[in-house]
């Protein structure tokens, strides 16, 4: 009888401690926080997909980035200054524009055993629909397609929500599960590079100091990531030196 009371007691207090439990968590251990919640806290909400192209994946990030669409839009279609600012990709050209398409030759550089990727993608602007969609033309991955989808942020029309969506597929020997996981770290890594640009520009409109991007090549692999990436990868313009003091004037001979 004793045992019985002892194992009812502990089965009781259990269930007493997981519901105080349920009560006190946050909403965001539950899960029961909503998109908006999560973008606005800073979370980049990644997803998969099958793709009708590849046996890999399509990869969608959506994340907020805190200007209006009209800066967002510069930044992403300024695509001769993509170099600068994506730390994977070291050579990016604009080589033709007819109206809302544009052809652009990308080098990327890749750690051993991936080759570094060159190719030439056609790029479709469409600014009255917040779209941009690319696809290879040329190059020496098996498929490469990608699209980006813009909106104003509905609590916050100054604010852009963005869906950033990349198939990257390089053929070869690789696993399935190996590439969407590599692919799922790109799209990381470059959301944040894109929200520290968009930041930056951000700043140069409202004609505040500029400050310079400087960022460190890594190339984006799942078992490398961050906890916490650094979002905003600047360093601030050193001052101007200061002019030296003038040397006094020798007095007037009488």
């Amino acid at each position: 009888m004793t045992c019985h009371f002892h194992r009812w007691a502990a089965i009781l207090s259990c269930l007493l401690l997981a519901g105080m439990g349920v009560w006190l968590w946050p909403k965001r251990v539950l899960g029961q926080e909503n998109e908006g919640d999560k973008l606005k806290r800073g979370d980049i909400l990644i997803s998969f997909r099958p793709s009708p192209f590849s046996d890999l994946s399509e990869v969608t990030g959506v994340i907020l980035f805190n200007a209006p669409l009209a800066i967002v839009w510069k930044v992403l279609t300024n695509y001769d200054d993509y170099a600068r600012f994506l730390p994977d990709i070291s050579q990016s050209k604009v080589e033709r524009k007819e109206g809302a398409v544009v052809w652009q030759r990308v080098e990327v550089h890749n750690l051993w055993p991936l080759p570094d990727f060159h190719y030439l993608l056609k790029i479709t602007n469409r600014p009255e629909a917040g779209e941009i969609e690319w696809q290879m033309l040329e190059g020496n991955l098996k498929n490469l397609y990608g699209r980006w989808k813009l909106e104003p942020f509905a609590a916050n029309p100054n604010q852009t929500k963005a869906m950033y969506t990349l198939l990257q597929d390089p053929g070869g020997f690789f696993l399935d599960l190996t590439q969407n996981f590599s692919t799922r770290s790109l799209v990381l890594e470059r959301l944040d590079a894109f929200h520290a640009e968009i930041q930056l520009e951000k700043t140069r409109q409202d004609g505040q100091p500029e400050r310079v991007i400087r960022p460190n090549w890594r190339k984006a692999i799942f078992w490398w990531e961050e906890l916490e990436p650094p979002r905003f990868r600047t360093e601030k313009k050193p001052p101007p030196p200061e002019p030296a003091p003038a040397k006094p004037k020798p007095p007037a001979p009488p």
